[in-house]
């Protein structure tokens, strides 16, 4: 993953924790994860996953457009952009789920 991509991630996802007063070890819990592994994310070590900022985007209320992971060559991207943000988190929703029910 880019850099700069990571640096972007990791800000908005810790900003945002911040601003609505998450913990890392809450987010940890959330995600059925370690907190060494939010930490590790926090300082930069490692970045989640994009099945993880699926999950975090869903859970912090974070609109994926914030996230420019090569959004314009993905298919997936150019169909997700003409949703309305109702329908962009029904489509989140649906990909937390999925990722629950198969780990």
């Amino acid at each position: 993953m880019d850099k700069k991509i990571r640096n972007l991630i990791i800000k908005k996802i810790f900003t945002t924790l911040e601003e609505k007063k998450i913990s890392q070890k809450e987010l940890a819990k959330i995600l059925n994860i370690s907190s060494s592994t939010v930490s590790a994310w926090a300082t930069g070590r490692n970045t989640p996953n994009l099945d993880k900022i699926f999950q975090i985007c869903n859970i912090l209320n974070i609109s994926i457009d914030v996230f420019n992971i090569n959004k314009e060559n993905s298919e997936f991207y150019k169909k997700f952009n003409i949703l309305n943000e109702k329908e962009k988190q029904l489509i989140l929703m649906i990909i937390n789920k999925l990722i629950i029910d198969n780990h």
